[in-house]
């Protein structure tokens, strides 16, 4: 595969089965004291230079339920397995009620400063089409709408 390929091929939302389940988890059992949200990153990924001009896109990524230099390095990892490079834009965390069909988009990285949030919501509506999005906004715990 060309590293044209690889790059139109990879995802721009990455959140994995494991991340699904614990948002899932944090929607029955979250309550109105507890930081109901799993984190991400946002990532640039984009063609090595070369010949050939350079390719970038954003991408979501929350594949692992641990820190953002976790999150970060798999996408890193992935992005140099396809010859991509990978650079960071932040990061934060989020909510999704599938429920009421809302994406709530908050908060920051400690190591990586915060990501920006208005673009983050424009990768996730990609996957999301007919969601809504609180941005700098905390998931409304239940029982606290």
């Amino acid at each position: 595969m060309s590293t044209r390929q690889a790059f139109n091929n990879f995802p721009v939302v990455r959140i994995s089965e494991e991340v699904e389940e614990q948002l899932a988890w944090i929607s029955e059992n979250a309550n109105e004291d507890q930081d109901a949200g799993v984190k991400f990153v946002l990532v640039a990924v984009s063609t090595l230079s070369g010949n050939d001009e350079t390719l970038t896109k954003l991408v979501f990524s929350a594949m692992l339920h641990a820190g953002h230099s976790e999150n970060l390095s798999e996408c890193r990892n992935k992005a140099m397995k396809q010859q991509l490079t990978a650079g960071v834009h932040g990061g934060g965390k989020f909510f999704i009620d599938h429920d009421t069909k809302a994406i709530y988009l908050w908060g920051r990285s400690e190591d990586y400063g915060k990501a920006d949030h208005l673009k983050a919501a424009e990768v996730l509506r990609t996957k999301y089409l007919d969601y809504q999005f609180g941005v700098e906004m905390q998931k409304p715990i239940k029982g606290c709408y």
